[in-house]
């Protein structure tokens, strides 16, 4: 068997491992099997200025210290992404941007190292970050502003042990039927967390939300009325000699529309003592999300027997 390939030769542009520079075309012509002569194709080498992810080798690179952990995963970063990472004592420890007397809050609690735009190489602080144990740290307990509408102890009531970092406790609305703020919630989550001091040791624990911040407990607000869907001849069994002439969902306030099939005539009741229908057009309102049913549902009567 013969075999054609068409093999582009390439070489650097300065002869050397750099940008590569497309010289000539050639068409070699040999038969398929081990006689295919050695280095007729020319080396495959990756392109150099290809943008890629940052691999994690380049983290490695950093002598990244053990006290700190990655948050964001295990894999490559995307240029011009983070790796981050945190204490690894978790809720037991305060990340500070240095250790010694120089160090300070670390915003965020988070460190993060960029990946350059070129996806090479990670960004690095001129200091890592130091941790600092937190567990002799407490928060108090809060004391709610009377006029805000909550209970003055925590569901749970008062606890029993110190507050530590990353511990929560739930108030609800003295009145069960109000909410706090707009949140659509009868109670309030709060949080101890740590923030920054501006002296040392600069950082405390107190938290998330200050009682002073919280919103109020107020009557919930009432919610717009509902429109009616699109199911008001299944929902209310209308007879099948109407036919609606709407269409589609409709709006709290307005009505659904029906007339008689095959132009009869639409009467109140029976065509004994029914009474011709004004606009020949019958109504079925609709009333916050929901159809109002008829006592009756008007009838049709054979406009060809009408005289």
């Amino acid at each position: 068997m013969l075999c054609y390939y068409q093999v582009d030769d390439v070489i650097a542009a300065d002869g050397t491992l750099g940008p590569l520079k497309f010289v000539s075309t050639k068409v070699f012509r040999f038969r398929k099997g081990p006689e295919v002569p050695v280095g007729v194709f020319p080396a495959i080498r990756p392109d150099p200025n290809a943008i890629t992810d940052c691999p994690v080798t380049a983290l490695n690179v950093l002598s990244i210290p053990s006290h700190l952990t990655r948050t964001d995963g295990a894999g490559d970063v995307a240029p011009s992404a983070s790796a981050t990472y945190s204490c690894s004592g978790g809720d037991d420890e305060i990340m500070l941007t240095e250790s010694g007397d120089a160090g300070r809050f670390q915003a965020g609690q988070v460190l993060s190292l960029a990946c350059a735009a070129d996806g090479k190489s990670f960004s690095s602080p001129s200091a890592w970050p130091a941790c600092v144990d937190a567990t002799a740290a407490e928060c108090t307990v809060p004391a709610p502003v009377g006029t805000k509408g909550f209970n003055a102890d925590p569901d749970s009531g008062a606890p029993a042990s110190p507050i530590r970092k990353g511990d929560t406790l739930v108030y609800s609305c003295t009145d069960g039927s109000h909410e706090v703020g707009t949140s659509g919630s009868s109670s309030l989550t709060v949080t101890c967390s740590a923030s920054e001091l501006a002296s040392s040791p600069y950082w405390q624990l107190t938290w998330d939300r200050a009682e002073a911040d919280w919103p109020e407990c107020a009557v919930q607000a009432a919610s717009p009325p509902a429109n009616c869907p699109d199911t008001v001849v299944a929902d209310l069994a209308v007879p099948a000699h109407l036919t609606r002439s709407d269409s589609g969902e409709v709006t709290h306030g307005a009505d659904a529309t029906f007339a008689c099939a095959n132009s009869d005539v639409m009467l109140s009741d029976s065509e004994a003592a029914g009474t011709y229908v004004a606009g020949q057009v019958f109504t079925v309102p609709c009333d916050d999300g929901a159809f109002t049913a008829p006592a009756a549902w008007p009838v049709c009567a054979d406009a060809s027997t009408q005289v």
